[in-house]
C-alpha cells in the first residue's frame, strides 16, 4: 500500500488525507464521481505556471478508501525502468511527450522480469540490470481503457546499462514511440520534465529529488 495515497486520474492528482479540524470528510461516492467527471471529460487542471493542482481526498479511512476505489476498477500490473549509465538518464518521446519505459506484466512474469522486459523491447537496450533486489517505488494511473476504468499500478527499478554499448538505440515505434534519448541532468531539467506526465515529476520526486529542484510539485 502506497504510503502517501497518491494516484493520479488522466494528470490529475488526488491525495488521500486525514481531515484537518472543522473539515468535511468525502464519501467514496463523491470521489468516484469526480473520477468519472475527469475520465469522461478529459477534464485537466494545468494551470498557468505548468503545475497541477492536487484534488484532497479527505477521509477517516486512508486504506479503506484506496481499497474501495482499486475494487471498482479493472487493475492492471506494470513494470518500468529509472536507467542511468554516466551521469544520464534514459528518456523515451511516446505519443509526443516524454516518459520512462514501463508497459503491461505477461502472465507469470515477476515485476522486475516485466520491467527489463518493456525496457529492452521499447528502447533497444542490451545488457540491462537492475539495482534493486526489490519493489521500491510505485506509480497509480486511472484512466479509460477498453470502456472500463483501469487502474494501472507501475513498479519501477532503478537500473544501470554500459553507455558504450547502448548508443545505437532503437524505439518501439509500434508503441508510439518516436525517440530514445540519453539525457543529462541539465537537459532532463530543461526538455524532459516541463513535459513529462505528472505521475513521472512525483516519481522522480521520490526517487531522486535533484532532478526536480526548483520545478515543485507536480
Amino acid at each position: 500500500m502506497p504510503q502517501n495515497y497518491l494516484f493520479f486520474c488522466q494528470d490529475v492528482p488526488f491525495e488521500l488525507r486525514a481531515p484537518r479540524p472543522g473539515e468535511a470528510i468525502q464519501s467514496v461516492e463523491e470521489v468516484w464521481n469526480g473520477i468519472q467527471s475527469i475520465l469522461h471529460s478529459q477534464e485537466k487542471t494545468n494551470q498557468s505556471s505548468g503545475f497541477w493542482a492536487t484534488r484532497d481526498v479527505v477521509t477517516e479511512d486512508q486504506e479503506g478508501m484506496w481499497a474501495d476505489l482499486l475494487q471498482r476498477c479493472w487493475l492492471l500490473e506494470a513494470g518500468g525502468g529509472l536507467i542511468y549509465s554516466e551521469n544520464q538518464m534514459l528518456w523515451i518521446l511516446r505519443h509526443g511527450r516524454w516518459d520512462l519505459p514501463k508497459g503491461k506484466a505477461e502472465p507469470g512474469e515477476t515485476m522486475l522480469e516485466t520491467a527489463i522486459r518493456e525496457c529492452v523491447e521499447e528502447c533497444g537496450l542490451v545488457d540491462l540490470t537492475s539495482l534493486d533486489s526489490y519493489n521500491k517505488l510505485e506509480t497509480n494511473h486511472l484512466y479509460l481503457y477498453k470502456g472500463r476504468v483501469a487502474w494501472k499500478r507501475s513498479h519501477w527499478f532503478t537500473m544501470t546499462c554500459p553507455k558504450d554499448r547502448n548508443q545505437q538505440l532503437h524505439p518501439q515505434i509500434e508503441e508510439g514511440i518516436t525517440e530514445v534519448r540519453w539525457m543529462s541532468p541539465e537537459e532532463v531539467q530543461s526538455v524532459a520534465l516541463p513535459g513529462t506526465y505528472p505521475s513521472v515529476r512525483s516519481l522522480l520526486q521520490e526517487a531522486d529529488p535533484g532532478y526536480l529542484k526548483g520545478l515543485g510539485r507536480f
